[in-house]
């Protein structure tokens, strides 16, 4: 399965988290990181999340700093680095806790269970879905609930538990056509 997060859920969340300066500016950088991420240019992609790193860094804007970090985890797993995940993915959870911020919390475990199952540790992976999707995905309907469900039943199916792959899958599609109509004003 492919490992995309989805520009759009970057744009809302930056216009959602401030108005200022500050926030544009970050979103400017990500939206150029995933330019580059989606045409498979890895080096620039993660020059400009880290572009965005420092700079929420140098202003204290922590959800900036969280963005970045997100964006660079899904450079980094799909690129296969997965020794490198874990630790932007724990920053990213703390982050998450410091803020209250469950979003933030729900992609961290998302991307932790992630960089477990490309590493082929599902029993790990699957707890870490089960974490994400029950506490928070399944409450809040969105591209990264959909991902989440989609790698969730792709897990599944490495263990050969065909019904629940089955499950997550129509819950990844479900999800996936709720957000889109809503995107379309449905």
């Amino acid at each position: 399965p492919a490992c995309i997060i989805c520009f759009s859920s970057f744009k809302s969340i930056a216009q959602s988290a401030a108005g200022n300066q500050d926030s544009a500016f970050v979103f400017n950088l990500i939206a150029k990181a995933e330019a580059f991420f989606s045409d498979s240019q890895y080096d620039s992609a993660l020059h400009y999340s880290s572009r965005a790193e420092e700079y929420s860094k140098q202003k204290n804007y922590k959800k900036g700093i969280a963005y970045s970090l997100i964006k660079k985890s899904e450079i980094l797993i799909d690129k296969e680095e997965l020794d490198k995940v874990e630790n932007l993915t724990e920053r990213i959870h703390a982050l998450g806790q410091q803020m209250n911020d469950s979003l933030l919390i729900g992609i961290s475990t998302m991307q932790m269970a992630q960089g477990k199952m490309y590493g082929g540790k599902y029993d790990e992976a699957i707890k870490l879905f089960e974490k994400c999707t029950s506490n928070y995905f399944n409450r809040h309907p969105s591209k990264y609930a959909a991902l989440a469900y989609n790698d969730y039943g792709y897990t599944w199916g490495q263990k050969s538990e065909y019904q629940k792959q089955a499950d997550c899958l129509l819950n990844a599609m479900r999800i996936y056509d709720q957000v889109k109509g809503a995107e379309a004003g449905e």
